[in-house]
């Protein structure tokens, strides 16, 4: 009897670590795109200021369990999306790395369930926008920005901005936007997605954001 029970005593634990283990983000080669790592920023009230550089945590475990969910449900989003040729943010991507742009995400995750006072004045924006440090159009990352909110709530980046983004940065490539990208799945989005942003920051800004 003690066998048994041992047997299924490890039976239990083994399920549950591969459980955890398959509950991980996914990275590596995805679709039309690449996810190639992630980071934390935890906003904190007892330490004023940027968690960048210092505080910036580089790998998963060390987030928050809110941050960790979060992040989770932002890369099976964004794996999702990558994985159907058919989605606009796969098409649009597609035609983005076709014309020079770069095609590797990299997932950043702001933590603000210690920093209530910063959230209320005001936190960091979930969506998706270019960062390189050389400043060269053809390199540099996609960030996927998500944001955790003090009392939990998880923000992620909408398709309708990930694909607006995407194509406000055709013409640098000398490119225009494609007609296959498709408008009127992107309208609906942003239509159930009142809190979808539709103006996203100019190039400028958004290169040097958060550096």
């Amino acid at each position: 009897m003690k066998k048994i029970i041992f047997a299924l005593f490890v039976l239990s634990a083994t399920t549950q670590a591969f459980s955890q283990q398959e509950e991980k983000p996914r990275y590596g080669n995805i679709g039309p795109a690449y996810i190639g790592g992630m980071e934390f920023w935890p906003f904190d009230d007892s330490i004023p200021g940027s968690p960048y550089p210092d505080r910036v945590l580089w790998s998963y475990g060390e987030g928050s369990d809110p941050a960790k969910a979060c992040m989770l449900k932002g890369n099976k989003q964004l794996v999702k999306w990558l994985e159907d040729p058919q989605s606009p943010v796969a098409v649009a991507l597609k035609e983005y790395a076709e014309i020079g742009g770069t095609s590797s995400f990299f997932q950043w995750t702001n933590d603000y369930t210690k920093a209530p006072s910063q959230a209320a004045r005001g936190t960091r924006k979930s969506r998706v926008w270019w960062w390189s440090g050389s400043g060269s159009e053809t390199s540099g990352w996609l960030k996927y920005e998500s944001t955790v909110l003090p009392d939990g709530t998880c923000q992620n980046p909408k398709e309708d901005q990930i694909v607006s983004y995407l194509e406000s940065r055709y013409h640098l490539f000398g490119a225009v936007t494609p007609s296959r990208v498709d408008n009127q799945r992107r309208r609906e989005g942003s239509e159930s997605s009142p809190q979808s942003e539709s103006h996203p920051q100019s190039e400028s800004s958004s290169s040097s954001d958060g550096r």
